[in-house]
């Protein structure tokens, strides 16, 4: 039999979504903290995944299933792709079931584009009364994220789209961006804003702050989230889209996976130095894409936490207008049909990734403070060119909350799901000090772009100005600044805090004018030559002590 394409107006049809096992993290932060983190790098994550879906089909009455009935399931199918710095490569998928289904059909696509096979079994009067169907779906995941600053300048305005462009602008039950309530809150959220990139931001913000609490048993459509604090990523996503829509920005939905494994990212908090603990759960997710059209891309973003981008954990299989049990909106991917007979049917979806090798190096650039507060974000700078000055921290020490030391956040965990996510901050020193300073050009005295200042073991990005801080990073003793820039040489010098404040000023010389190598090397300053000189001044009367022992 010819594969079968499940369409929402079929007779007897139960069309049905995944369950999403969507994980919320409740970041208990003091609501004096900022809420969004920037951060620049890149990552690459390579894992074998697996993929597991098991289908429930209860409440069949095998005395009047007629012959030839069948059931018609929709299975994603991974597929290579990239957009607006996202990018995932799947080779060597596999898709099998148990039971074995009477037929597996080749690739097919929905209105959307979204691949998918269609996986058939054949039902009839000797078949029981629930069904557990078990889909494993198998494949090599390479997958990157580009967290490169860009500077997006496109403006809110009425644009004409093509159709491809302009479906993702159209109300749908689900994404209600006509009515009033939406259109009052957009306007609330966006008042005298005129980017685009500055117009997402709030949106997002205001969605992440507005449903804390997670709770898969709400009504999922984006009226409903705008009146609750519950919600999983669905309730975000269509709220998002709902809103982001109404301001005249094309916005779509994206349907896949996330898996648990956790990583590790680094920037300041309260004057101290933070490490979050990132890890997802492991099943399906939605998140959203934004259209820049001045770029002509789709630009990720996941109102549970990431702004601008998506980490390496998430999978992304399909786009549509929403999550809808309708398939013109929703597409076909995950959708199921028990032809010929009346049932219940349930998902449960789990995922692992096997064989991981992480390249994960995220800078943390700067913290942007905006309301709401008390929310955790992290952000990819699509605005360069306006990001904030890293000013100095205020001399005056923080006085240490409970809550500066360890943050236990809350997690609600869906049935199946499986993750511990933790964030430990490093507690606050009143004894230590800040570094603070500017890079300039030795030639001209202009500040220096895209410079990298390490202080030890710690390292950051200066800004597009030059300047860079470390919150409370010294006390007393000496501490060796290394800074670097692409076509200047690296300038290397120590400091002596002696437990106070220091905001230097470093010349780094452009590699045109050092005639002396064609191979540039790391400078060091005088006061480095010093230091040695003394370590060699020292080891030497050591030397002369034993011998006269």
């Amino acid at each position: 039999m010819p594969p079968k394409r499940i369409h929402h107006q079929m007779a007897g049809a139960i069309l049905t979504v995944l369950i999403i096992a969507c994980l919320l993290i409740s970041y208990m932060i003091s609501a004096a903290n900022a809420e969004t983190y920037v951060f620049d790098g890149s990552a690459r994550s390579q894992a074998r995944i697996t993929q597991t879906t098991t289908i429930t089909v209860s409440g069949l009455n095998p005395a009047s299933i007629p012959n030839g009935s069948k059931i018609y399931y929709n299975a994603s199918y991974p597929s290579t792709l990239s957009d607006g710095g996202y990018s995932i490569g799947a080779s060597g998928v596999q898709i099998s079931a148990s039971p074995a289904p009477s037929s597996i059909s080749g690739m097919m696509t929905d209105h959307y584009g979204n691949a998918y096979k269609q996986l058939v079994w054949d039902i009839n009067s000797s078949t029981s009364s629930t069904l557990t169907l078990v889909v494993t779906t198998r494949f090599n995941a390479d997958i990157s994220e580009d967290m490169s600053p860009l500077s997006y300048e496109d403006t809110l305005g009425t644009i004409s789209y093509p159709d491809y462009i302009s479906q993702y602008l159209l109300p749908t039950s689900m994404v209600q961006s006509d009515d009033q309530r939406i259109v009052d809150k957009k306007n609330s959220l966006i008042s005298g804003v005129t980017s685009e990139a500055e117009a997402v931001d709030n949106i997002i913000n205001f969605v992440k702050a507005s449903i804390p609490d997670q709770d898969s048993n709400v009504a999922k459509d984006a009226l409903s989230s705008l009146s609750s604090s519950k919600g999983n990523c669905v309730n975000r996503a269509h709220l998002a889209l709902a809103l982001l829509r109404s301001a005249g920005i094309p916005a779509r939905c994206v349907g896949g996976i996330i898996y648990g494994n956790k990583y590790s990212v680094s920037y300041n908090v309260n004057g101290g130095m933070a490490t979050t603990e990132i890890g997802w759960g492991d099943g399906s997710h939605v998140w959203i894409e934004v259209y820049y059209p001045d770029e002509g891309v789709w630009v990720p973003y996941d109102p549970d936490m990431d702004k601008g981008f998506v980490d390496t954990r998430h999978i992304k299989y399909t786009v549509s207008q929403d999550q809808d049990t309708n398939a013109a909106t929703r597409g076909d991917v995950g959708l199921l049909n028990v032809n010929g007979a009346t049932s219940s049917v349930t998902f449960n979806t789990g995922v692992s990734a096997a064989n991981l090798q992480d390249s994960i190096s995220l800078h943390y650039r700067y913290t942007k403070q905006s309301p709401p507060q008390g929310i955790f974000m992290i952000a990819r700078e699509l605005r360069s060119s306006t990001a904030p000055t890293l000013t100095p921290t205020p001399t005056v020490s923080p006085t240490p909350k409970p809550n500066n030391t360890t943050v236990t956040p809350t997690v609600t965990i869906k049935p199946g799901s499986s993750v511990t996510p933790t964030i430990s901050l490093s507690p606050v020193d009143s004894t230590k000090h800040n570094v603070t300073g500017v890079i300039v050009d030795a030639s001209t005295g202009s500040p220096v772009r895209g410079a990298t200042v390490l202080l030890d073991t710690i390292q950051i990005s200066a800004s597009d100005e030059g300047k860079f801080a470390f919150q409370y990073a010294v006390s007393s003793g000496s501490y060796v600044l290394t800074v670097s820039a692409p076509g200047y040489m690296t300038e290397k010098q120590v400091l002596m805090p002696n437990n106070a404040d220091i905001d230097v000023k470093v010349k780094i010389v452009p590699l045109a004018d050092t005639a002396a190598s064609s191979t540039p090397t790391a400078k060091l300053s005088p006061a480095v030559d010093v230091l040695l000189s003394l370590a060699a001044l020292a080891g030497g009367m050591l030397l002369w002590r034993k011998r006269g022992l």
